[in-house]
């Protein structure tokens, strides 16, 4: 299984995060569930769509 690493710029000797690589699979997963969603994303006020990526991003772990 590949990792994908992501160090921090300023200590590139310091690892911020280690995950799974996707796969093909994972890639059309993901693209199958973005298309669905869109619609409903788009016609969300702009506030919701705000408070939904703020709670996004208040998670640890989000992936």
């Amino acid at each position: 299984m590949s990792v994908v690493v992501s160090a921090c710029p300023q200590r590139p000797e310091d690892t911020v995060v280690s995950v799974p690589a996707a796969t093909t699979e994972d890639v059309g997963t993901a693209a199958e569930a973005a298309r669905a969603g869109q619609r409903g994303w788009a016609a969300a006020p702009p506030a919701g769509r705000s408070a939904a990526l703020h709670a996004a991003g208040e998670k640890e772990t989000w992936w």
